[in-house]
């Protein structure tokens, strides 16, 4: 079986494709969400066609439950779902990586993203937590990606939360910011 190396990424390819998905989230667009999410897992984490295929499923059923679940998560559900995916992706990766870890910090950082009152963590520190488990790294060396990564949550939660359309361009910027930082830093 041929294995990823997950560090050899474009960086701006998968900001774009990360922003449009994030689009036919809060668009409720759940059908382009899964096209989209193939082509991330194919272009990202390098997956073979039934192995991208595999990985869009648990990630939409995972971020569908989440979404329709507000008030009423269903942790085992939804990290059950995680833990497929991402050991698909470790599967495939010429580095394996914790990936039940991965799973429960995914989880994690989407409740704190959720009910940022309720939890002592930051969404970045669960976001570069997360990103350095799949690259076994030190987190710290992934803050500046999670922290571009939480501005461009931060417009969309208030463009959101004002029911404005959100300054998709900034955050495509920041994503891009983001990514690029991910790529420099775990090289």
């Amino acid at each position: 079986m041929l294995r990823k190396n997950l560090k050899k990424f474009n960086p701006d390819k998968i900001a774009k494709l990360d922003l449009n998905m994030w689009q036919a989230y809060y668009d409720h667009n759940f059908f382009k969400l899964f096209i989209l999410l193939l082509r991330l897992n194919h272009e990202f984490f390098g997956l073979d066609y039934l192995h991208t295929l595999q990985a869009a499923y648990y990630t939409a059923s995972a971020a569908i439950n989440f979404r329709l679940s507000k008030g009423n998560e269903r942790p085992e559900i939804i990290i059950g779902k995680l833990t497929k995916l991402f050991g698909i992706i470790s599967d495939n990766n010429v580095e394996k990586f914790d990936y039940k870890k991965v799973a429960e910090l995914e989880f994690g950082w989407w409740m704190t993203d959720r009910y940022p009152k309720l939890y002592q963590a930051s969404r970045e520190d669960g976001l570069a937590h997360a990103m350095a488990t799949i690259y076994n790294t030190d987190y710290l060396k992934l803050k500046e990606y999670a922290d571009y990564r939480a501005q461009a949550m931060v417009l969309q939660d208030e463009a959101t939360a004002m029911g404005k359309e959100a300054n998709w361009d900034r955050i495509e910027s920041l994503l891009k910011k983001s990514f690029n930082s991910l790529y420099k830093n775990i090289q």
